[in-house]
């Protein structure tokens, strides 16, 4: 664990140490890495964290409302009737991933509703969102570990 509170080494839940898929935290001290690469933002965390101190489940009331939020982002991707729906969908979920501090999956929306803008649906684009459906479940998922490490 880090100063700063943020766990970088403990497994997500329902994986043991030293899976490939296992989700980390960032390295504060990493100056190579691009906030793009960065599941979750030490910068933002540490502004959730102080919510805590106003009322001590905020925290874990935003997390859920990002949760339901991505759930209900995806469903509408699954029924947009084209790909004008589907790119504005895409795109509310980068904005909701910028605003919570999940700049892996803001930058991945990015680009999938930029493509998207640009015409429609092909099959790159179905690979894509399955992408984007598995960021956000690993996002939630360090989400909930980070709470579980650090509150």
């Amino acid at each position: 664990m880090r100063s700063d509170g943020v766990q970088t080494d403990a497994p997500c839940p329902g994986r043991e140490a030293g899976d490939a898929g296992r989700h980390e935290l960032p390295h504060a001290d990493n100056p190579a890495a691009r906030d793009e690469d960065l599941l979750l933002n030490p910068e933002h965390l540490a502004e959730i964290s102080e919510l805590a101190a106003v009322r001590p489940e905020l925290p874990q009331q935003l997390i859920a409302l990002f949760a339901e939020c991505m759930e209900e982002y995806l469903a509408a991707c699954e029924r947009a009737p084209d790909h004008r729906t589907l790119a504005l969908t895409v795109h509310r979920i980068a904005g909701s991933a910028g605003s919570l501090g999940a700049p892996r999956l803001r930058a991945l929306a990015e680009t999938l509703a930029t493509g998207l803008s640009h015409g429609p649906v092909e099959p790159a684009v179905t690979q894509s969102l399955a992408a984007l459906r598995t960021t956000i479940a690993d996002t939630i998922a360090t989400y909930h570990q980070w709470l579980e490490d650090s509150l």
